[in-house]
């Protein structure tokens, strides 16, 4: 019947509307036109455009369905309500009463963070409807109130989310944060973009930038881009990252060839043999594919810890009092 019908042309087409593929003259219903043309069928597009019972039953499979209905049906909590849980952004197209909904809004930021951009004022200022959206969606944030966006542990949780222009939507204050930045960065390399101007000059920031998306090199400050330690290939570890430590427990120089064992936590020796004029680079690298990692950190006489922006220096003055 009309019904079958008219849901087959929901199904249809409600892929290409999910990928925004469609325009706005080629939503759900102007579909059932094209069904109407089948000879014989009698289909009535416009009947089941105000079928509330077939509405609900089409935006269920496609929320963005509420599009072309909105002005019959926006206000209709069930329906709305249907469409923002298949899909979020529906939200978009509800009644300025049910945009200032929390029950209902909080459905859709849920469901689709981005749906915080049609939320009510107040709730866009509201800390837990904030919250559900920014988890969802790290961008969120753009469409937080101000006071939000400043909001240190929410702007976090927001990089959490790997959203490369997070950082963007945070105030001024939160950009030029260097924990958040580092944070941010680790995420999401090209985060680098949004951090305040001078953090673009600090080595570690633009170094972790840079491990996690060397095309984020252009953001960097001018006179960090030709420091020779900054670069992705760069095998020490920064302090914070998620990397295995090595302790350098013995080391020998034999006929020009030094003889590292070095041991992670576990306690395994590994052996080294390097050329005499090894740097650190060299070492780190060796040590680094053994443990599998692109990053390592190394320990020597106990206590000290190699820093990345030591690589080019000669191995032995790490671990000369081995020798």
């Amino acid at each position: 019947g009309d019904r079958e019908l008219g849901l087959a042309a929901v199904r249809q087409h409600s892929e290409a509307l999910e990928e925004g593929r469609r325009t706005c003259s080629k939503v759900v219903f102007d579909t059932l036109h094209e069904v109407a043309g089948i000879e014989g069928t009698g289909l009535e597009a416009s009947t089941l455009r105000g079928d509330r019972s077939f509405v609900l039953e089409a935006v269920q499979l496609s929320g963005i369905a509420l599009h072309d209905i909105e002005q019959t049906f926006g206000d209709d909590r069930g329906v709305v309500q249907a469409a923002v849980r298949q899909n979020g952004i529906a939200l978009k197209w509800a009644s300025e009463a049910l945009c200032n909904d929390k029950e209902l809004v909080l459905e859709a930021v849920r469901q689709h963070g981005m749906a915080l951009k049609a939320a009510a004022e107040r709730l866009q200022h509201d800390p837990e409807v904030v919250h559900s959206a920014v988890i969802e969606n790290g961008n969120a944030l753009e469409f937080a109130s101000a006071e939000r966006q400043a909001d240190r542990e929410l702007v976090k949780l927001a990089l959490r989310q790997g959203k490369r222009k997070a950082l963007h939507f945070a105030a001024p204050d939160c950009r030029a944060d260097r924990e958040l930045a580092m944070e941010a960065v680790r995420m999401n390399g090209n985060s680098l973009e949004f951090v305040a101007d001078e953090l673009k000059k600090d080595r570690e920031i633009v170094l972790e930038a840079l491990r996690q998306n060397h095309k984020c090199w252009r953001h960097a400050a001018s006179d960090v881009r030709f420091d020779i330690a900054v670069t992705p290939e760069n095998p020490i570890a920064l302090h914070g990252s998620h990397a295995p430590i090595f302790n350098v427990i013995k080391y020998t120089l034999v006929d020009q060839t030094l003889k590292i064992i070095a041991c992670p936590l576990s306690g395994i020796e590994h052996r080294f043999e390097l050329p005499e004029d090894a740097t650190l680079e060299d070492f780190g690298s060796r040590v680094a594919e053994v443990a599998g990692r692109k990053v390592v950190f190394l320990l020597f006489r106990g206590n000290e810890i190699a820093s990345p922006f030591d690589i080019h220096k000669p191995l032995h003055n790490f671990v000369g009092s081995f020798m």
